[in-house]
């Protein structure tokens, strides 16, 4: 009787996948009375639990803008218009290998900070943007020596530049940080500023200037030392170790999945120091397997983990299942824990990727192998339950809030990145490939951010319901994951 269940369920489930991809909006169907069904992979795009109609309708942001605040974005914007940053090099550095450092200098204009000519060296950064986003590619700045750059309080020499090409709206990964920088758990969230950028004179633009994750005061800050046991440590997993780096130089794999350590780094990351990772995280993925809470306080930090996983699960990040997803080791003796963060990586989440695009469904705690045995641990599962309702209402509307304000005092700025990259008319192959079709029919950057309202909407109404209202949703998902271990 379970296989034949298992199979109507199947059947349903892929019926189902046929009719999203005919509407292609699901939001818009009316609602069942009564949860008959869940797809046997809630992986998959089939929808089965269909939000209410009683959710309000987001007005337009235009409607709605005697409710934003006057809100200060930043102190350094200078007539209402982003700072822009001046490169020049003898490089196109687009045109050369992503590992090369070549020499430049950088202006920044627009800015009460500004300055002319200073010397930097650059070099490209990412993967996934490096590869398939020629036309407009993330960077990497490094200054001479270290200062104050778009009005830090603390002097860095790496900044990086993040394109978000591939993101319609140029927004999810400042939004995500926005909320993590809002939330106490997590010790550190890079900073984030959009600016115009030039190249050798032409406009290249809209990016994201953050912080580099570097252990530095003002950033993190971790303490290194020869004995691997009480050295601190910076690490990632990152399917994209393979593909860059050595197995036992720089990372390992640990429980089936690879691990790249970025700090230590270089000289001072010595094979002990890999050595004693692996075995670490091996032995704390046998702690969380466990599902003791006790056990688990006693090697992880609980108030990092929740507050990182928040972020991961109401944006549906795509890539918490195997890249981006930072972690630490801190602490000596007894007190030494793996923490959480920081967050990094969103331009494919919040339904930018034509996968996992809309906004029901557990995702993080069923990607993440990790996530997975926490939030099935009854303790942990309650205070996430608990912190969500704390910051629903709070923290997450603020990020909201920020939305609308760029929307509505900013559209102009952004615009020039469309007038540059014209992607709905030309329809380039990386939108094919990645982004929902939906998303292809809004034509317009203005259009693109009310749909992301919409979207936040939505995810906000379902998380409520798994973590606040509904014991049959967390019943369900709950005996899934049970089932999935």
């Amino acid at each position: 009787m379970k296989m034949n269940k298992n199979i109507a369920v199947a059947v349903l489930a892929a019926v189902l996948v046929v009719i999203i991809l005919v509407t292609d909006r699901a939001v818009n169907r009316p609602a069942p009375e009564v949860i008959s069904a869940y797809p046997t992979n809630p992986q998959a795009i089939a929808e089965n639990y269909i939000p209410s109609p009683n959710i309000p309708t987001q007005r337009s942001i235009r409607e709605n803008n005697e409710e934003i605040p006057s809100m200060n974005i930043s102190t350094h914007v200078v007539n209402g218009q982003f700072p822009t940053l001046h490169i020049t090099s003898s490089y196109n550095p687009f045109e050369v290998e992503r590992d090369f450092w070549h020499n430049g200098t950088l202006s920044l204009t627009n800015h009460i900070d500004a300055f002319e000519n200073v010397d930097i060296r650059i070099r490209g950064r990412g993967n996934s943007t490096w590869l398939f986003g020629e036309e407009k590619r993330p960077l990497r700045l490094r200054f001479e020596a270290p200062q104050s750059f778009l009005g830090s309080e603390y002097i860095a020499r790496d900044w990086v530049l993040i394109a978000n090409h591939f993101d319609l709206t140029l927004m999810r990964t400042y939004l995500a940080f926005y909320l993590a920088s809002l939330l106490d758990g997590m010790d550190w969230t890079a900073t984030a500023h959009f600016v115009h950028l030039y190249i050798n004179g032409e406009y290249m633009g809209v990016y994201q200037v953050s912080d580099e994750r570097d252990i530095q005061p003002g950033r993190m800050q971790l303490i290194f030392d020869e004995d691997p046991s009480v050295s601190e440590y910076l690490f990632e997993l990152d399917n994209s170790a393979v593909n860059n780096g050595t197995e036992g130089v720089d990372f390992f794999f640990a429980d089936d999945m690879p691990y790249d350590i970025r700090y230590p780094r270089n000289d001072r990351l010595s094979p002990e120091h890999v050595e004693y990772m692996r075995n670490f995280v091996e032995d704390v993925t046998e702690v969380l397997r466990s599902r003791d809470f006790e056990a688990i306080s006693a090697v992880m930090d609980i108030p990092s983990f929740i507050d990182f996983y928040l972020v991961q699960e109401l944006f549906k990040n795509i890539d918490v299942g195997f890249n981006s997803v930072f972690m630490q080791v801190r602490g000596q003796g007894e007190n030494r824990r793996l923490y959480w963060g920081p967050v990094w990586d969103f331009d494919r989440s919040t339904g930018n990727m034509y996968y996992w695009y809309t906004y029901e469904h557990l995702h993080a705690a069923v990607r993440n192998h990790f996530m997975r045995y926490l939030i099935a641990t009854p303790e942990i599962f309650d205070l996430i339950a608990q912190r969500w309702a704390e910051i629903a209402d709070n923290q997450v509307l603020q990020m909201i809030t920020r939305i609308q304000y760029y929307a509505y005092n900013y559209q102009n700025e952004f615009d020039r990145n469309f007038e540059r990259f014209p992607v709905w008319e030309t329809i380039p192959q990386w939108m094919t490939q990645m982004i929902p079709p939906h998303l292809h029919e809004i034509d317009n950057w203005y259009g693109q951010v009310e749909h992301l309202l919409e979207w936040f909407e939505g995810r906000i109404w379902w998380m409520n319901q798994m973590f606040i209202e509904q014991d049959e949703l967390k019943e369900w998902w709950m005996d899934y994951l049970e089932d999935s271990m």
